[in-house]
């Protein structure tokens, strides 16, 4: 009985450290991913991303830019990611969408660059919006591979 109750102890300690991975992000809700992580990855290895702007998200869900165009980063996106400063996602970097209201999206907005090169975007069960290059802004993407999208770029 003791090993019972200290393994529901250890249980309930997992689940609050998870909620406060992700709540630095803006969301409480942490939605069921794991089918579309790599083998070995768990929810400690991404942010949680509700949406917002680059500019905003620096420093809690994003890394600066100048560590952003060589470290790898694994988001998991829930809205509306909007690039209003020039950002790069680095080769090996992964982005999971998911739809929670709205269809995540990425907008490329103010005359901004969005570099994402050797990397991933893919969907988890919904389709995603996907990437809206507004007019002065551009978008290079090199050997990086965009799985279930629903209006493409």
């Amino acid at each position: 009985m003791k090993v019972l109750k200290i393994f529901y102890l250890l249980l309930i300690m997992h689940a609050i450290s998870l909620e406060f991975v992700f709540a630095q992000c803006g969301s409480n809700s942490i939605p069921n991913v794991t089918s579309c992580f790599d083998f070995g990855e768990s929810y400690n290895d991404y942010e949680l991303v509700s949406g917002g702007k680059v500019s905003d998200l620096i420093g809690s869900c994003l890394l600066p830019a100048t560590s952003a165009a060589t470290t790898p980063q694994k988001i998991i996106l829930l809205g509306v990611l909007e690039v209003d400063i020039d950002y790069s996602f680095a080769a090996n970097s992964k982005i999971i969408t998911f739809k929670n209201d709205d269809y995540p999206e990425i907008e490329i907005t103010s005359s901004s660059l969005l570099k994402i090169h050797n990397s991933t975007i893919l969907s988890c069960g919904n389709l995603w919006q996907g990437i809206t290059v507004n007019s002065g802004s551009r978008l290079e993407l090199f050997n990086t591979t965009l799985y279930s999208i629903r209006n493409n770029i």
